[in-house]
């Protein structure tokens, strides 16, 4: 166990040191070494994720689903990192990755509640909630639609309807096993973090993407918001990963 302790600190802090250098590999375009350095990175949570389940001896469904969502995760990170021509077809490859990675941490948070608190998954409040946010979303990308000829809108419309619901998801978790006692206040803080900073990033990429204006069109792509949307992407993977330390489902 201490072997796998040590190894989980020495990714973190690998992680620390390689971040940057990918930003600065990747901006202002991306290039062959960013792909490289991206998918250490992306390799790091998942071997962090794997690490937590020998440390706790936690092979339970929760867990198992939970590297589920990493696996799909780093094919993500893969599929829109790639420079290959048609662009679209390769970044609708990454969106339909993370959504099933989303999909997998949802189901996960989702049999947490109903093994840990007898939780049914149609949490009317969780719901109202969702539909909020998810109304909010839809709003926000049609506006941007106008400014860009998006054909990926509806999988978009999907994507966010699955991120968000696994933010509320997880959000909820966090604070009602930290409210029931069941763990203690940094376990739920690990959830509830995760599951914020991964919309947070999303918001950050679609502006990058498309919230251009024909006379703007590189109004949010800078290196400081390309950062803020990378580390906050990379922090939610370690977060999450590291509830696997906690969580028995």
């Amino acid at each position: 166990m201490t072997l796998e302790i040590i190894a989980s600190c020495v990714c973190v802090a690998a992680m620390a040191v390689l971040v940057p250098l990918f930003l600065k590999a990747a901006w202002p375009e991306k290039t062959n070494k960013s792909l490289l350095l991206k998918m250490i990175c992306a390799t790091l949570f998942v071997l962090i994720a794997l690490l937590q389940m020998r440390i706790a001896d936690n092979y339970s469904d929760f867990a198992v689903k939970m590297l589920w969502g990493f696996a799909f995760s780093w094919l993500g990170d893969f599929f829109m990192h790639m420079r290959l021509k048609p662009k679209a077809v390769w970044y609708a490859l990454g969106v339909a990755s993370f959504l099933g990675g989303h999909v997998m941490f949802v189901s996960a948070y989702a049999l947490a509640a109903q093994k840990l608190l007898g939780a049914s998954f149609w949490n009317p409040a969780e719901i109202a909630v969702i539909a909020v946010l998810f109304i909010a979303a839809v709003f926000i990308l049609f506006r941007m639609s106008k400014n860009h000829s998006n054909k990926l809108l509806p999988m978009l419309m999907v994507y966010a309807a699955a991120v968000l619901t696994m933010m509320v998801k997880a959000v909820s978790l966090g604070v009602r096993l930290f409210a029931d006692g069941q763990q203690p206040w940094y376990a739920a803080l690990l959830l509830i973090a995760g599951g914020i900073c991964f919309p947070l990033s999303d918001v950050l990429l679609l502006l990058i993407d498309f919230g251009g204006t024909p006379h703007h069109p590189d109004r949010f792509k800078t290196f400081k918001v390309k950062s803020v949307n990378i580390w906050t992407y990379f922090a939610a993977q370690c977060l999450l990963a590291f509830t696997v330390l906690f969580i028995y489902a």
